[in-house]
């Protein structure tokens, strides 16, 4: 006789709540000649072996499964089981016992330690439910929903591409299936919990089934053979929860898999330049050629250590490239100080550099940017064609060009105390020609439509 065995590992996609179709599969596995080694949280592992050994030693396996982990039980529990002629085998989330023994007594048949089991199992996947969609959040949460700099304009819903709606759409409908799911699971639970064990164990399973229906053909009624071949038609309910557990599976990956995407689209070439202050990109007009001499000052704070006297950072100066599934490329200066104090310039300069992938996104992704920055932060919903109209001027070699100076109070934009509590004007410049925009943010006294030549060069 061939003794050599082979594992063979199979998906496991049943939760702790399906501890009785986890036991029917088991046997029926079992009745192929599959033998469980271990039963992990998403996969089993079972050895097979060449020869029928179930039907050369006439002892085939008997499957039970009881609802809870094995380190739950108490020793008096384990001890019965084992003088009972079950042996545990290792599983995750459950319990798995088997037994060769036909005359093994049956185990686990009160009611009063089904309801505790199963009670137990109900605030274990609660818990892990509440865990799962803490974490979805938290994936979500921090998404940019500002349209301002890289990154931004991947919640402009007016230049979204096909793409981002498929995705995020794809998302949600899949998000609400698998709670819709884990809800009538949760009930089908409760319900258990109700009818108590022997309710649970008076379903046949369809051994129980065609044992049955061999004991009717034998007495040799007609009604009873057509029954038998009704019932042995019938699918097993093992297979409904295994889909069941397949479908959670695939809707948790696709999930995982959509998070990931946004994140990754999101973040994709957004690291800033490793060195800002000696940056030769051309992409942009950077503030050492827009003002050179207060850049010198600026340049000066930096390379000394950019602290003041209590080790705080004086300036924020960055450049970020990026690209998204809306924007081809953005490319921004970032110019802010921290505080006030310390002789500092007190000049914010902020310019990004924006490519779309067709033009009507790009005057999509300008009006939504206008509606929320126009009033920011009083009021972040308004009219972006209005708004548009109103700050629109005259500037040739563009297809738009708007300006506008708003005015936001110091304790807004600086959070320390600082030695002025004045309010401060940002000047605010757009100009977009075909697909290509340049938005720039500044706080100096150098009127920015003054030096618009200096951005048309750039697109």
């Amino acid at each position: 006789m061939n003794t050599e065995n082979k594992v063979i590992v199979k998906n496991n996609p049943f939760t702790m709540e399906d501890f009785d179709s986890v036991e029917q599969w088991l046997n029926d596995l079992a009745a192929q000649g599959l033998r469980l080694k271990k039963l992990g949280y998403l996969t089993a592992k079972f050895e097979k072996t060449d020869s029928n050994d179930a039907e050369a030693n006439g002892k085939p396996l008997r499957y039970c499964v009881l609802p809870t982990r094995y380190s739950s039980m108490n020793v008096e529990e384990r001890e019965i089981y084992s003088s009972s002629g079950w042996e545990y085998v290792p599983s995750g989330g459950v319990s798995v016992f088997c037994t060769e023994d036909e005359n093994a007594p049956e185990i686990f048949t009160d009611d009063a330690t089904f309801r505790r089991y199963c009670r137990r199992i109900i605030r274990w996947e609660i818990a892990a439910t509440a865990i799962w969609l803490f974490l979805l959040y938290q994936s979500l949460k921090d998404l940019p929903i500002i349209p301002d700099g890289p990154g931004g304009s991947y919640f402009s819903k007016n230049s979204w591409s096909p793409a981002v709606y498929v995705l995020l759409t794809a998302l949600g409908v899949l998000t609400i299936a698998l709670i819709a799911l884990l809800i009538i699971r949760r009930v089908r639970m409760m319900k258990r919990v109700r009818d108590g064990r022997t309710a649970q164990k008076g379903r046949s399973t369809e051994a129980g089934v065609y044992e049955a229906a061999d004991q009717n053909d034998d007495a040799g009624g007609a009604d009873a053979s057509g029954n038998a071949k009704a019932t042995a038609a019938r699918e097993p309910s093992w297979k409904r929860a295994y889909r069941r557990g397949v479908l959670c599976e695939i809707l948790c990956v696709l999930i995982l898999a959509g998070c990931a995407g946004i994140m990754i689209d999101l973040h994709a070439g957004g690291d800033g330049i490793a060195d800002p202050v000696n940056y030769d990109g051309t992409e942009l007009v950077l503030y050492r050629n827009f003002d050179p001499e207060s850049w010198e000052r600026v340049k000066e704070t930096i390379e000394a250590g950019n602290t003041d006297a209590d080790g705080n950072d004086i300036y924020d100066y960055r450049i970020l490239k990026d690209n998204s599934l809306v924007m081809k490329r953005e490319v921004a200066e970032v110019l802010t100080p921290e505080h006030t104090t310390d002789g500092n310039e007190g000049v914010t300069y902020e310019e990004t550099l924006y490519e779309a992938r067709s033009e009507d996104k790009m005057t999509g992704y300008l009006t939504d940017e206008l509606a929320f920055l126009y009033n920011w932060p009083e009021d972040t919903d308004g009219d972006g064609q209005k708004i548009m109209k109103e700050i629109e001027f005259d500037c040739e070699g563009v297809d738009y060009a708007g300006y506008y100076v708003q005015t936001r109070s110091h304790e807004s934009v600086y959070a320390d105390d600082d030695e002025t509590d004045e309010d401060i004007e940002y000047q605010n410049l757009y100009l977009r020609k075909g697909v290509k925009m340049i938005h720039v943010m500044y706080s100096g006294d150098i009127d920015l439509r003054s030096r618009t030549d200096l951005y048309l060069a750039k697109l």
